[in-house]
């Protein structure tokens, strides 16, 4: 009998699954992914062995899509989360999880994602070149090179030490940096730390066990604005007398009769998001360099000691200041730096000439000026921000100009520069001169680039010469009827542009965004295929391949082909802020093994030695995909002996057959370089062999490095 009431139960089940997963792959054929995901989740629930990853994965993916562009993001998150319950070690799920959560500006989680898809499947090439594109957002160049800063690290361990020492019992780290060691390491009884960054606070969590200081010292993962008092951290006694009511009653009074009783000093969280004010460049490494206008002078003097003194920071007045200018110029902006006295004897400065892993702050402004003139200087701390902005230039007692810190206005006859112009501030006109648009740096930089848009200008005046002398053969075409498609997607971009069309007496009608219009033939298609970065767009070969689906007869995609470049050079500097180098302890602490796990292969390009001729490494042919191959091997003779760090590449970006760019020097691209763990000592004359491989838009370069010497085959060793 048991048997009997059991099988029937089975049985029903069975059939459930059965007809969950013909439901599933009916509601497939018509595109209705919610329903199918649905009928999946079911089906996989009653039956786990099944696990059928292709059909579930593809439609969780395609209902993802779905609920992302209906902005539908917390049941999009559901259905990833109620996934991962299913396959919870599917390292596809997992990087598809992160994608979307990096889309949504939650790098710290997506870091988390792709950091297990890659534990998951060490050689999975999404989730690596996802992991390496975060990484660099999430763990910065500079932790390395600080890491690596000997002098830097050796000072604040010995003000730290001394502090400790002198009665500084209790440490509180805004940041987890190497200090909160130092002080345990020193004595201090109780050390805390807090950390906003998901990741550093892991990271930190890690190199505290690492280094047997996890039960002693406490970190909190939470913004120092948003730390309670006795919640997170205990507050000294003299100090919890200063500023909380801890008695309920006084002398038989009920206290509770007067309110809330607080002082007025408080730590509450900015409830209004502020941007920077201020960007940063290390000065000694611009491209072209750079002059100084005006002595150092000092902005501002703060005792870190004085409690006063930082509570009224923000509360003070501004000060003005006036500058002399001693060399004639344009003033692009006010570069800061700060001089750090640790304690009386240990000094560090981040200025432009000292060796340091600091980098300048940076405030842009633009003016002309001659060398006598005064710039009158404004500064002020708001919102926590250090603010330097310039109001005026006098010249010979005289207020001369009026100065905008924002993007100056371009008087030129320079079609390019008023483009420049228009995109910047948008006054194309009178009816539209009070519209105002933020662009991001790096698009400031391309619409800065004249050299880029000149090329295409060429290139598609060439084309479309072409076309109507095609389109006059055909008498059901109008030769003369262009339509012009945009692929940018932001809605305040097609603001702009529709703004632009209008201004310059183009016809609205006349400007469409391919991304609605994907239907459509087009007779040229332009792609963005090299970020600012210097690496390769993500998905370039798919939209690519798009591309050509909607190409019409005689049509082109601009650009039409991408060569690859490359050179071996030397540079200490890149080894240096890639990783954490050698095997020696961070100031007595092991800390290199855990941020190392950041240390990605690609990194942008500074100042180096030149240790080969510049070779055609790689070739891209956006018109023609039979064209482009996989796998492809290329021999580097040395021209110069030394040791080799790193391959520095860049493009030249083909326009069509005559026209090209190149990204390489005077442009608003960066080089990037791959960087090598384990640099190659070679001689004039020896050869390195690379081996390229490219997969969808990701390209890795494994170098084999052959002595050669009377043509025979020494040495040879990998190293990727």
């Amino acid at each position: 009998m048991p048997n009997a009431t059991i099988r029937p139960k089975r049985t029903r089940r069975n059939e459930l699954v059965s007809r969950s997963l013909e439901s599933a792959q009916q509601c497939l054929f018509s595109q209705d992914y919610g329903t199918a995901f649905v009928h999946y989740l079911l089906a996989l629930n009653l039956a786990p062995a099944l696990k059928d990853f292709e059909s579930f994965r593809f439609t969780l993916f395609k209902w993802a899509d779905e609920l992302d562009s209906l902005g539908r993001i917390q049941d999009l998150f559901d259905c990833y989360e109620q996934a991962l319950e299913l396959f919870p070690v599917d390292e596809v799920i997992v990087n598809s999880m992160g994608e979307h959560l990096f889309r949504m500006g939650f790098r710290d989680e997506a870091a988390g994602h792709f950091y297990k898809a890659l534990k998951l499947r060490p050689d999975f090439p999404e989730a690596k070149e996802n992991f390496y594109r975060v990484a660099n957002w999430l763990v910065e160049c500079w932790h390395f090179l600080m890491l690596s800063d000997n002098g830097r690290n050796h000072k604040y361990q010995l003000a730290i030490k001394k502090a400790v020492e002198g009665g500084c019992s209790s440490v509180l780290g805004i940041g987890t940096g190497t200090g909160i060691m130092c002080a345990k390491m020193a004595g201090a009884a109780e050390v805390y730390a807090c950390e906003l960054s998901k990741t550093m606070y892991e990271l930190a969590c890690e190199v505290l066990s690492a280094n047997g200081m996890a039960d002693s010292i406490k970190i909190l993962h939470l913004k120092s604005l948003d730390m309670e008092i006795p919640k997170d951290i205990p507050n000294s006694r003299e100090i919890r007398r200063h500023h909380r009511l801890c008695a309920s009653s006084v002398g038989g009074l009920d206290l509770s009769a007067v309110g809330h009783i607080y002082s007025p000093v408080r730590c509450l969280a900015d409830t209004e998001d502020s941007t920077e004010p201020y960007t940063t460049e290390r000065l000694s490494r611009l491209r072209g360099g750079y002059i100084q206008l005006t002595q150092p002078f000092t902005a501002l003097d703060i005792d870190f000691n004085n409690v006063q003194e930082l509570e009224g920071l923000c509360s003070r007045e501004v000060t003005q200041l006036r500058l002399c200018v001693t060399q004639e110029g344009v003033l692009d902006a006010l570069a800061v730096w700060f001089q750090l006295h640790l304690d009386q004897v240990n000094h560090l400065s981040t200025g432009p000439q000292e060796d340091t892993c600091w980098e300048q702050a940076i405030y842009p402004i633009h003016n002309t000026v001659k060398c006598g003139d005064e710039i009158l200087a404004e500064v002020s701390c708001k919102d926590s921000y250090l603010r330097l902005c310039c109001t005026a230039i006098i010249r010979d007692g005289h207020w001369t100009h009026n100065v905008t810190n924002g993007p100056p206005k371009i008087l030129t006859a320079n079609p390019e520069a008023e483009l420049c112009s228009a995109l910047a501030g948008l006054q194309t006109n009178q009816e539209i001169s009070s519209c105002a648009f933020m662009l991001e740096s790096s698009e400031m930089a391309l619409l800065n680039n004249t050299v880029y848009h000149n090329s295409f200008q060429k290139a598609m005046s060439k084309l479309l010469v072409s076309l109507k002398s095609t389109r006059s053969e055909d008498k059901q075409i109008n030769p003369g009827l262009v339509q012009a498609y945009s692929s940018v997607e932001k809605e305040h971009h097609q603001t702009m542009f529709r703004l632009l069309a209008k201004g310059n007496g183009m016809l609205e009608s006349a400007l469409k965004f391919w991304l609605s219009h994907v239907e459509d033939d087009s007779a040229a298609i332009i792609l963005d295929c090299i970020e600012t970065c210097g690496l390769i767009r993500q998905k370039l070969m798919e939209k690519a391949t798009l591309a050509r689906c909607l190409l019409e007869d005689g049509g082109h995609i601009f650009p039409e082909r991408i060569v690859i470049h490359r050179m071996l050079v030397e540079s200490d500097t890149l080894l240096q802020e890639s990783a954490v180098q050698g095997t020696e302890l961070t100031l007595e602490f092991s800390i290199a093994p855990f941020i190392n796990q950041f240390t990605v292969p690609v990194h942008m390009f500074y100042k180096c030695t030149h240790l080969s001729e510049p070779v055609e490494l790689f070739a891209l042919d956006l018109m023609n995909s039979t064209a482009n191959y996989t796998d492809k091997e290329v021999r580097v003779q040395v021209s110069t002996s030394g040791k080799v760090t790193a391959i520095l590449f860049w493009y030249q970006i083909h326009l069509d057959s005559e026209l090209s760019v190149s990204t390489f020097e005077d442009s608003h691209w960066k080089q990037a370089a791959v960087v090598i763990q384990q640099p190659l000592t070679v001689s004039r004359g020896e050869r390195v062999k690379l081996r390229i491989q490219f997969h969808k838009s990701s390209i890795s370069i494994t170098q084999k490095y052959s002595k050669i010497l009377n043509t025979h085959l020494h040495v040879k060793f990998n190293d990727s």
